[in-house]
């Protein structure tokens, strides 16, 4: 496994394959629950906007049947403000953190931050210490970049992706509505060294 920034369109197309799959409309109610979902689809365009500013982090493995060709198994998307204010459902949340967000008594928008636009694991290579690699290589590099810390939002819902973010390190710090969903926004702060694995 070879966990990395994206760096090619066959990796932007295998992202988003891998997106489309995962959304909660397009899975089973039982699965949904049990491994978690996504609740945004991202436009090709945008992907490509996000690979230019802040390249996704990949885990990607060798093809069995052509060894030569890598799968995309997990993407973490990073996303700038700017970008995200391109886009009708990532600003929200920007809007949101820019107006009433703030982390230990400091508003987020005075901090140097990034939005984890989604994170996804393929099945069948869940619990194998994928999404651990990745928020360490995600950590590692947007750190290494200057940002403070990292935000986004998880469906009250989606306990599933909930559990995994926290095992990560990630703490709630406000809660916000949009579009009758309730969410909890969370934060990593990256100034507080690698991230948690367990």
């Amino acid at each position: 496994m070879d966990i990395k920034l994206a760096s090619t369109q066959a990796h932007l197309v295998q992202i988003r394959q891998l997106m489309l799959a995962n959304q909660k409309s397009n899975l089973n109610p039982g699965i949904a629950a049990s491994d978690g979902f996504l609740s945004f689809e991202y436009s090709a365009d945008l992907l490509s906007e996000m690979m230019r500013t802040t390249p996704p982090i990949i885990a990607a493995s060798k093809s069995e049947d052509t060894p030569d060709k890598e799968i995309v198994v997990g993407y973490a998307l990073a996303v700038t403000t700017e970008t995200a204010l391109k886009d009708e459902e990532l600003a929200v949340p920007v809007r949101y953190l820019e107006t009433q967000g703030f982390y230990q008594g400091t508003p987020i928008k005075s901090l140097k931050y990034l939005i984890m636009g989604q994170i996804c694991v393929r099945e069948g290579y869940r619990g194998q210490g994928v999404l651990a690699g990745m928020y360490k290589e995600f950590s590692r590099v947007y750190r290494e970049k200057g940002f403070d810390v990292v935000v986004t939002e998880v469906a009250k819902t989606n306990e599933r992706s909930m559990r995994a973010h926290q095992k990560a390190g990630w703490i709630v710090f406000d809660s916000m509505e949009s579009k009758g969903v309730a969410w909890d926004m969370i934060l990593l702060d990256l100034l507080r060294g690698e991230t948690k694995q367990k």
